[in-house]
């Protein structure tokens, strides 16, 4: 019988936006479809809308979403809990709030994370500037998002499954050779091997002046269209 994992896996997501939004926003929250999407450069993203009912009758659903690469990175589930209640702050914010430029994380923003006990930060740690585009976070001692991450770990609530990628293959890796599936093993390692090489074979160039972004191999010699700029 197949492993029920993906209803199990979506469920502790849910669980863990249930009990956020009861403790720390009273319940104002509507609801959102939390799914894990890879988008380079973030750890999650909230979107409004962006999901439409399919029985046509005018409903929209938020989206939260969640790196399940990133996760491979974080010790334990802590900093998972930070992406998604970072998340959700966004959304309050955007039904409750006044949100600024699309990105840019102002005091408000800032305000309302102190309150539930997570402390902005640019750098993610102490001493980081508490308002910007791109904004990380860090628990406040004794705050409320520890002590909603106590009644998560009392309800044995975990997040049990994350992408294989470079972060994770030298402990996983031995670890299911081990219980006996080399050939899987390898098969990982040669597929994580092609998608480094590939990531080493393209740089990114920016037009300095209007922003605009083309790929190419490195050492290339591009030129902007409309700026007639070298970009970079």
């Amino acid at each position: 019988m197949a492993i029920r994992v993906t209803s199990r896996e979506y469920e502790t997501f849910q669980v863990a936006y249930d009990l956020f939004n009861a403790e720390l926003f009273d319940g104002q929250l509507a609801g959102a479809l939390i799914t894990l999407q890879r988008k380079a450069g973030a750890t999650g993203y909230y979107s409004k809308g962006s999901f439409i009912s399919r029985q046509k009758d005018g409903r929209s659903m938020d989206e939260i979403a969640i790196n399940p690469d990133s996760m491979s990175y974080y010790p334990d589930d802590v900093e998972i809990w930070q992406t998604l209640l970072h998340e959700m702050v966004h959304q309050w914010q955007c039904h409750h709030g006044k949100p600024s430029r699309g990105g840019y994380h102002n005091k408000e923003f800032a305000m309302k994370m102190r309150e539930i006990g997570l402390m902005p930060s640019d750098t993610g740690s102490e001493g980081g500037k508490q308002t910007g585009q791109h904004m990380a976070d860090y628990p406040i001692a004794g705050g409320e998002f520890l002590r909603c991450v106590g009644l998560l770990n009392e309800q044995n609530i975990r997040v049990n499954w994350e992408s294989l990628t470079a972060a994770t293959m030298e402990v996983q890796i031995p670890a299911m050779i081990e219980a006996g599936h080399e050939e899987q093993a390898a098969e990982y390692v040669a597929s994580i091997a092609m998608a480094e090489s590939k990531k080493k074979s393209k740089s990114k160039y920016s037009c300095p002046s209007c922003g605009l972004n083309a790929w190419g191999k490195p050492d290339m010699n591009l030129l902007c269209g409309d700026c007639n700029l070298q970009m970079l």
